[in-house]
C-alpha cells in the first residue's frame, strides 16, 4: 500500500486529488494540509510513502519545505502550473512532477512507476541540486540520473555522450561507465548545457570536449574511439560547432 499526503493550498484541487487516489486500489490518502508552516509539523512524524506537493504555497514555496527537513525518507511528486525555472530544477534533481490541472492518467502513471520501482527517499545532494538550480539556473555542474535501484549525482564534464532508446537514456561516462535512466534523450537534451552538448543525432548527444574528429562519412570520432552517428538533420550544427572548438 502506497501511503500518500497531499500538500495543495487549492481547496478543489486537493479535493479532486484524494478522489483520483481513491480509485487507484493500491494507495492510502493518510492526509492533507495547506502550507509550509503546517507541512512542517505534520511530515516528520508520519510514516509516508509520497508525498505530493504544490509549489506554490499561500505562505511560500513548498522547496523550503523540503530545505527545512533536512532528512526525507518519502518521495515526492511536485505538482505546479508552468513555472520554467520550478521545473528545471526538478528535472535536474530526478525528481517527479504533474502540472496543473492534474491529469488522471500522468498520475497514474507516476503511482505505477512508484509502485514497481524499490523508494528512494530524497537525499540531502539532491536537495541541494534542486535548490541550487532553482535560484540559479545559469550554471550546471551537476546532474542527478535515478535508475530504477538507485540514484546517480554525475559531474557534467564526465559525460562523453547520451544514447537514447525509446523511454530510455544512457550516459557514457568516464573510465566506460554507463549508466541507463528511465527518462527519454529528450529531457536531458533540454537539461544540458548547449555550448558543449550537440545534438548529432535523433538519438545521440555528444560532449563536444570528448570529440576526437567529425568525419565525411557523417560520424563522430570520440576519444575512447566510439562512433558515433550524425544525422543528415544535424549535419550543418555539428559542424559549426565543432569548428569553434
Amino acid at each position: 500500500m502506497i501511503k500518500v499526503f497531499i500538500i495543495e493550498d487549492e481547496k478543489h484541487i486537493q479535493e479532486e486529488l484524494k478522489l483520483l487516489l481513491k480509485r487507484y486500489e493500491n494507495v492510502s490518502v493518510v492526509g492533507a494540509c495547506t502550507s509550509v508552516a503546517k507541512a512542517l509539523q505534520v511530515l516528520p512524524v508520519l510514516d509516508l510513502d509520497l508525498v505530493l506537493m504544490d509549489i506554490q504555497l499561500d505562505d511560500g514555496k513548498s522547496f523550503e519545505i523540503v530545505e527545512k527537513l533536512g532528512v526525507i525518507d518519502f518521495e515526492i511528486v511536485f505538482l505546479t502550473a508552468y513555472d520554467e525555472y520550478a521545473i528545471r530544477a526538478i528535472k535536474i534533481g530526478a525528481m517527479d512532477y504533474l502540472l496543473k490541472p492534474v491529469n488522471e492518467e500522468e498520475l497514474y502513471n507516476v503511482l505505477a512507476v512508484f509502485d514497481k520501482r524499490k523508494k528512494q527517499a530524497l537525499t540531502k545532494e539532491q536537495t541541494q541540486l534542486i535548490l541550487q538550480n532553482y535560484d540559479d539556473p545559469k550554471e550546471l555542474k551537476k546532474i542527478v540520473v535515478r535508475t530504477m535501484h538507485e540514484i546517480f549525482f554525475i559531474e557534467i564534464g564526465q559525460i562523453y555522450f547520451c544514447k537514447g532508446d525509446g523511454n530510455y537514456t544512457t550516459f557514457y561516462l568516464e573510465n566506460d561507465k554507463r549508466i541507463t535512466s528511465s527518462r527519454p534523450l529528450r529531457e536531458y537534451a533540454a537539461l544540458l548545457p548547449n555550448d558543449t552538448f550537440i545534438k548529432t543525432h535523433q538519438s545521440y548527444i555528444v560532449n563536444k570536449n570528448f570529440v576526437n574528429c567529425y568525419k565525411h562519412s557523417h560520424e563522430i570520432i570520440m576519444h575512447d574511439n566510439t562512433v558515433v552517428p550524425v544525422s543528415m538533420r544535424h549535419k550543418d550544427n555539428v559542424i559549426e560547432q565543432l569548428s569553434n572548438l
